[in-house]
Protein backbone atom coordinates (compact mmCIF):
# COMPACT_ATOMS: atom_id res chain seq x y z
CA UNK A 1 0.00 0.00 0.00
CA UNK A 2 2.84 2.29 0.66
CA UNK A 3 4.31 1.70 -2.57
CA UNK A 4 1.07 2.42 -4.66
CA UNK A 5 0.84 6.00 -2.33
CA UNK A 6 4.36 6.46 -3.52
CA UNK A 7 4.21 5.89 -6.96
CA UNK A 8 1.30 7.77 -7.50
CA UNK A 9 2.68 11.12 -5.50
CA UNK A 10 6.16 10.36 -7.78
CA UNK A 11 4.05 10.47 -11.09
CA UNK A 12 1.97 13.49 -10.17
CA UNK A 13 5.58 14.77 -9.20
CA UNK A 14 7.06 13.96 -12.45
CA UNK A 15 3.89 15.26 -14.40
CA UNK A 16 4.35 18.57 -12.78
CA UNK A 17 7.70 19.68 -13.56
CA UNK A 18 6.66 20.40 -17.18
CA UNK A 19 7.59 23.75 -19.03
CA UNK A 20 5.65 26.16 -20.61
CA UNK A 21 8.14 27.31 -23.08
CA UNK A 22 8.07 27.16 -26.54
CA UNK A 23 11.43 24.73 -28.12
CA UNK A 24 12.16 27.89 -29.71
CA UNK A 25 14.24 30.12 -27.84
CA UNK A 26 13.89 33.25 -30.14
CA UNK A 27 9.92 33.00 -29.15
CA UNK A 28 10.39 33.05 -25.61
CA UNK A 29 13.18 35.92 -26.03
CA UNK A 30 10.86 37.62 -27.70
CA UNK A 31 8.01 37.45 -25.18
CA UNK A 32 10.66 38.22 -22.68
CA UNK A 33 11.51 41.49 -24.48
CA UNK A 34 8.15 42.47 -25.35
CA UNK A 35 6.88 42.33 -21.90
CA UNK A 36 9.12 43.19 -19.28
CA UNK A 37 11.17 46.53 -20.95
CA UNK A 38 9.01 49.39 -20.94
CA UNK A 39 11.86 50.95 -19.21
CA UNK A 40 15.17 50.76 -18.98
CA UNK A 41 17.69 49.18 -16.34
CA UNK A 42 18.96 52.12 -15.32
CA UNK A 43 15.51 53.73 -14.74
CA UNK A 44 14.46 50.51 -12.58
CA UNK A 45 17.31 50.69 -10.19
CA UNK A 46 16.27 54.71 -9.62
CA UNK A 47 12.93 52.89 -9.16
CA UNK A 48 13.86 50.88 -6.85
CA UNK A 49 16.21 53.54 -5.26
CA UNK A 50 13.42 55.58 -4.73
CA UNK A 51 10.91 52.98 -3.08
CA UNK A 52 13.80 52.07 -0.71
CA UNK A 53 14.33 55.52 0.31
CA UNK A 54 10.04 55.45 1.12
CA UNK A 55 10.48 52.58 3.09
CA UNK A 56 13.20 54.04 5.50
CA UNK A 57 11.03 57.27 5.97
CA UNK A 58 7.98 54.90 5.82
CA UNK A 59 5.24 55.16 9.24
CA UNK A 60 4.19 51.87 8.62
CA UNK A 61 4.17 49.93 11.82
CA UNK A 62 6.57 46.93 11.42
CA UNK A 63 4.50 44.04 10.13
CA UNK A 64 3.14 46.30 7.24
CA UNK A 65 6.34 47.47 6.17
CA UNK A 66 7.98 44.05 5.99
CA UNK A 67 4.91 42.63 4.12
CA UNK A 68 5.09 45.99 1.95
CA UNK A 69 8.71 46.26 1.40
CA UNK A 70 8.89 42.04 0.79
CA UNK A 71 6.23 42.38 -1.90
CA UNK A 72 8.01 45.33 -3.60
CA UNK A 73 11.73 43.60 -3.29
CA UNK A 74 9.85 40.11 -4.69
CA UNK A 75 8.14 41.70 -7.72
CA UNK A 76 10.93 43.90 -8.71
CA UNK A 77 13.29 41.52 -8.87
CA UNK A 78 11.03 38.51 -10.63
CA UNK A 79 9.34 40.91 -12.98
CA UNK A 80 11.62 43.26 -13.70
CA UNK A 81 15.28 43.12 -12.78
CA UNK A 82 15.39 39.52 -14.07
CA UNK A 83 13.97 40.30 -17.11
CA UNK A 84 16.74 42.74 -17.98
CA UNK A 85 18.98 40.12 -17.15
CA UNK A 86 17.84 37.33 -19.15
CA UNK A 87 19.40 36.35 -21.93
CA UNK A 88 22.73 37.31 -20.93
CA UNK A 89 25.78 34.87 -21.52
CA UNK A 90 26.69 33.00 -18.90
CA UNK A 91 30.63 32.15 -18.09
CA UNK A 92 32.16 30.79 -15.05
CA UNK A 93 34.45 33.72 -15.00
CA UNK A 94 31.67 36.59 -16.22
CA UNK A 95 31.42 39.51 -13.94
CA UNK A 96 29.60 41.98 -16.14
CA UNK A 97 27.86 44.61 -13.90
CA UNK A 98 25.51 45.34 -17.56
CA UNK A 99 22.19 43.56 -18.41
CA UNK A 100 23.01 41.47 -21.99
CA UNK A 101 26.59 43.09 -22.68
CA UNK A 102 29.86 40.56 -21.53
CA UNK A 103 28.86 37.70 -18.97
CA UNK A 104 28.42 36.70 -16.11
CA UNK A 105 28.31 33.99 -13.59
CA UNK A 106 26.00 32.92 -10.92
CA UNK A 107 27.49 34.44 -7.71
CA UNK A 108 27.97 37.58 -9.57
CA UNK A 109 24.14 37.70 -11.43
CA UNK A 110 23.54 37.64 -7.70
CA UNK A 111 25.33 40.15 -6.09
CA UNK A 112 25.11 42.56 -8.81
CA UNK A 113 20.81 42.24 -8.46
CA UNK A 114 21.08 42.64 -4.71
CA UNK A 115 23.54 46.19 -5.44
CA UNK A 116 21.62 47.21 -7.83
CA UNK A 117 18.26 47.19 -5.44
CA UNK A 118 20.43 49.20 -3.32
CA UNK A 119 21.86 47.03 -0.55
CA UNK A 120 25.26 48.28 0.37
CA UNK A 121 27.65 44.68 -0.18
CA UNK A 122 30.68 43.82 -1.42
CA UNK A 123 29.84 42.53 -4.56
CA UNK A 124 33.62 40.59 -5.54
CA UNK A 125 34.02 39.40 -2.26
CA UNK A 126 30.58 37.39 -1.70
CA UNK A 127 30.25 36.21 -5.77
CA UNK A 128 33.81 34.40 -5.13
CA UNK A 129 32.09 32.62 -2.21
CA UNK A 130 30.42 29.63 -1.57
CA UNK A 131 26.88 29.73 -1.58
CA UNK A 132 25.81 28.92 1.67
CA UNK A 133 28.71 31.85 2.84
CA UNK A 134 26.86 34.66 0.78
CA UNK A 135 23.60 33.18 2.64
CA UNK A 136 24.85 33.74 5.59
CA UNK A 137 26.71 36.94 5.12
CA UNK A 138 23.32 38.18 3.70
CA UNK A 139 21.18 36.97 6.55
Amino acid sequence: MKNYFFLTYFLILVSSCKTNQTKNPTVNRLKLDSVALKETYGERQAKNLAHKTYFLASWMNKKELTKATTSYWVKSIADTMYQHWAGTTWDFNGTTQIPKQGAIACGYFVTTVLQDMGVKLNRVKLAICASSEMMKALT
